[in-house]
């Protein structure tokens, strides 16, 4: 039978419910093991790291108009107080120095002559058109009436 082992995360999420709540002041929890699991498997999912806890709210226009109907609640602060924001907020810095170190990275290229820099150049842009050509093609090609002639049942 196929299985697989237990995520940290999951482990974490099963052994934090171990005991009642209100009638205990602790949970036990009792790791059963056999042969088949490695040492650093089972090291693994004791001391692995828990899983991302990414916010999934996301706001709909009906949320927004209903949040504008009340007249204390301010949407732009209910967007700024969210965890999601929190979050883009958190991960900013980074993207910033990312993009910073891209930018170094494409200055310190040496494209040659004047001449070669805008034969580059132009090559990038034909490249571009290409890739938008190839698109609008692949649309039209799997439209209905152009594909369901190719389509037979076997």
């Amino acid at each position: 039978k196929d299985f697989r082992w237990l995520t940290s995360g999951e482990y974490i999420q099963m052994s934090g419910r171990a005991g009642r709540r209100g009638k205990d002041d602790r949970g036990l929890v009792i790791q059963m093991l056999d042969e088949k699991m490695e040492p650093a498997v089972c090291k693994g999912i004791l001391y692995g790291d828990p899983d991302p806890l990414n916010s999934s709210y996301r706001i709909s226009y009906n949320m927004l108009l209903n949040l504008m109907r009340v007249e204390e609640v301010e949407p732009e602060f209910l967007l700024r107080a969210s965890f999601h924001q929190f979050q883009k907020e958190t991960e900013a810095p980074a993207l910033i120095a990312q993009a910073e170190s891209l930018e170094d990275e494409a200055a310190a290229l040496d494209l040659g002559t004047e001449e070669e820099a805008q034969l580059v150049k132009e090559y990038y842009q034909m490249d571009q058109q290409l890739l938008l050509t190839k698109s609008k093609i692949a649309k039209i090609v799997q439209k209905p009436e152009y594909i369901l002639k190719f389509l037979k049942v076997a």
